[in-house]
């Protein structure tokens, strides 16, 4: 059996923008390390501190070409909201 190497290309695909609603304890980095190691996106990881949008991560490599810029809402349980 022959294996193929999926990419955006070879499918024709155009993503403008991708949603993951998680919840629990999962790391954003481990989606994100997919992302770059597969499919050659660069990555920010960004957190929402005193209502302003912070980096806390990334990880970039010269050669790719795509983006991915991961916000994430965390739950303020006296607010009971994100």
């Amino acid at each position: 059996m022959v294996k193929n190497k999926l990419t955006f290309e070879s499918e024709n695909l155009v993503g403008d923008y991708i949603s993951f609603n998680i919840q629990g304890l999962i790391d954003p980095e481990l989606i994100l390390n997919y992302l770059f190691q597969n499919f050659g996106f660069n990555y920010t990881i960004e957190k929402r501190i005193n209502g302003k949008w912070k980096s806390e991560s990334s990880n970039s490599a010269r050669q790719n070409q795509f983006k991915v810029s991961f916000r994430q809402h965390e739950y303020i349980l006296e607010a009971k909201s994100f």
